[in-house]
């Protein structure tokens, strides 16, 4: 992960006179949200990068080690190997960015990784989770011991009181102890934003979480009745953009909650795109919570690689076609079709394989260029003139090609 946010000191003029307007924070959200998905190997090679972003989780009552023994195994091993390797990704070690897990199961998700052979983080939430009702000295110490029994990630929830009687110097105070409590570990604030009572509070609560230090904001608990939505996730996103403008800092973003499918790991994978820009897509400084998603993932992933092989052996059968017509028409001997059509049928299959080997160039691409959106209108903070890429990975183009093509990469 990135390196720690220091913080600033308290500065109420940087949110003392925002106001959000909120239509346009609406219509925003329903313009991104109308945009058009990337398609094909395209869409493989994104949701093999979404499986990186996500914070494995369970965070339920009846939790137990093996419970959180299985939720590492699947951590480790999101994909199925056979999928990764009809993709040609098998050798690029696809994990989860992290488990997240209650402070007591800690030890057990520790435990289970390093049995694994991996270096992946174990997340635990603290400070009264998911209410934050507890008593602050509480909060504190359950902070030290999830951190002593090996977590290197905490999720802390905010007193929601504090917003909503506007108490910024108390709600500053206590993150603050909140990020020494960590020590080493990064802090990860939740703002549960569906209990906030507006935008505004949405984005004054982000400034004082960044300004006390911490590393992340995120936008819910997943226990509240609403969770990540799109309207709040553009709010904190400009919050973190202006905390970037000021300070230099960048801070990562974690919506969780109500995140269950493919497509919504798409849609929130283009946001951070489009609002903050390519750097904030690695795992660094950008996390999905989710404990449902990657099982939905996993689906899309083998009904996408079926597809593409199902494009390689049309590209067979219409070259086999292909080749008897051409005969036919030529009067051309049983021999001579044969080898029109062995001709035609080497240079049709490859094209029909280059499917399955553009979903590890568009990966790579990405990873070179710092993204890898394609087929929707980029506006990113560097950049506010809209850039159009190109709608279709044409069977003819490489996915290089097209990035070459493409002023966003």
């Amino acid at each position: 992960m990135a390196a720690h946010n220091l913080g600033t000191e308290l500065d109420l003029s940087w949110i003392s006179k925002v106001q959000v307007n909120h239509p346009a924070v609406l219509r925003r959200a329903q313009q991104v949200q109308a945009r058009r998905t990337v398609k094909k190997e395209w869409q493989a090679a994104w949701l093999l990068k979404a499986v990186t972003f996500i914070d494995l989780t369970t965070l339920s009552g009846d939790d137990t080690s093996s419970n959180v023994q299985r939720l590492c195994y699947k951590a480790k091993y999101p994909i199925r190997e056979d999928l990764l390797k009809a993709l040609n990704m098998h050798d690029k070690d696809i994990t989860t960015a992290a488990v997240c897990v209650y402070p007591a199961r800690v030890c057990d998700a520790v435990r289970a990784l390093k049995a694994a052979g991996c270096n992946i983080p174990v997340a635990s939430v603290a400070t009264g989770f998911p209410a934050g009702q507890t008593h602050l000295k509480t909060r504190l110490e359950e902070i030290r011991l999830a951190v002593e029994d090996g977590a290197s990630e905490i999720d802390v929830v905010i007193n929601r009181s504090l917003v909503l009687t506007g108490q910024w110097e108390a709600l500053y105070d206590e993150i603050r102890q909140f990020r020494k409590a960590c020590g080493e570990a990064h802090l990860k604030t939740i703002l549960a934003t569906g209990e906030l009572g507006s935008l505004t509070n949405v984005y004054k609560a982000s400034m004082i979480a960044m300004m006390a230090g911490s590393d992340f904001i995120k936008t819910s608990t997943g226990k509240e009745t609403v969770n990540a939505t799109f309207p709040v996730a553009i709010v904190m996103l400009r919050a973190i953009r202006d905390f970037f403008w000021k300070t230099g800092n960048k801070i990562g973003f974690k919506p969780a909650g109500g995140i269950r499918s493919a497509k919504d790991a798409l849609a929130w994978l283009s946001l951070i795109k489009e609002e903050l820009g390519d750097e904030w897509l690695k795992p660094e400084l950008f996390r999905i919570g989710a404990s449902t998603l990657l099982s939905d993932i996993e689906r899309q992933v083998l009904s996408l690689t079926f597809k593409i092989k199902a494009l390689a052996i049309w590209y067979q059968m219409r070259a086999q076609f292909l080749a008897r017509l051409a005969a036919v028409k030529q009067g051309r001997t049983a021999q001579a079709a044969q080898e029109t059509k062995v001709c035609i049928s080497r240079d049709t299959v490859e094209t029909g394989q280059k499917g399955l080997t553009s979903v590890r160039e568009a990966w790579e691409n990405g990873k070179k260029h710092s993204g890898m959106l394609e087929g929707v209108i980029i506006n990113s903070y560097e950049s506010r003139q809209p850039t159009v890429c190109n709608t279709l990975c044409q069977n003819e183009k490489s996915v290089s090609q097209m990035a070459s093509h493409c002023s966003c990469f």
